[in-house]
């Protein structure tokens, strides 16, 4: 007797737009992520949109994927966060009472659970060389939208807060604000492909304890800025002093 083609009877159906709350997270799902990350999802939900659709089962609309963005969703829905503007005032945008929705039908147990880990596992690896030049670009644009009364190190600072949305730290868009993408001209070597290891180095004393104090707002808890420093995975070193 032949088998059955185990994708046979799998049907993938048109977007649909749903309520947020009628879907529900799998208990099995294995990613997690960090309360920052989550309002820095939820801030670009509310400043661009439900942009990417999520995936859920049709029979019992259990999510395949997505998980986290409908998080952020019913975050805003149910006014559990509040986005700002670049000036600190409300962010004025449209909650997300209905979001894009791929349903599937038809998959087993050991199917969604395989689909489950796919979507959140496979994700490619980075070009830096434009990953580089795009935090460039983005940090120069930046720059250009801040109030003229901002300048030197104020300035730079407000600039990189300006580009987390993008889901870097400000630690990392430093580090890649120090990068070149040309061999031999640059003050440190492009990252490694994975997780960088953060090096940065400032031009100056009063840099380096800018960005410490920066990194450290807003913690109840905030240790030395040496320690907050190794807690990102950075290694700080001030400019070093020409002899005379």
């Amino acid at each position: 007797m032949a088998k059955l083609n185990p994708h046979k009877f799998i049907k993938v159906y048109p977007v649909a737009y749903v309520n947020p709350s009628t879907l529900k997270g799998a208990k099995y799902n294995p990613r997690t992520i960090e309360d920052k990350e989550l309002q820095q999802l939820a801030h670009n939900i509310a400043q661009f949109g439900f942009l990417d659709a999520v995936s859920a089962c049709k029979e019992d609309n259990e999510l395949l994927g997505g998980h986290q963005r409908v998080k952020a969703a019913l975050m805003l829905l149910e006014g559990k966060y509040k986005p700002l503007d670049s000036k600190g005032k409300p962010l004025a945008f449209t909650p997300p009472t209905t979001i894009p929705v791929i349903y599937v039908e038809g998959l087993t147990p050991t199917q969604r659970r395989t689909i489950n880990l796919s979507l959140n596992r496979i994700s490619g690896n980075w070009d830096y060389d434009k990953l580089v030049g795009m935090v460039k670009d983005l940090h120069a644009s930046a720059m250009d939208q801040l109030d003229a009364t901002l300048e030197g190190v104020e300035a730079e600072l407000r600039a990189i807060e300006l580009l987390t949305p993008t889901g870097f730290t400000a630690a990392e868009i430093a580090d890649y604000l120090d990068v070149s993408t040309k061999d031999g001209d640059g003050k440190g070597p492009l990252p490694t492909k994975g997780t960088p290891k953060l090096t940065l180095e400032f031009t100056s004393k009063e840099l380096r304890d800018a960005f410490k104090a920066y990194v450290a707002e807003g913690d109840e808890d905030a240790p030395s800025g040496d320690n907050i420093a190794k807690r990102l995975g950075i290694t700080t070193t001030p400019a070093k002093r020409k002899s005379n």
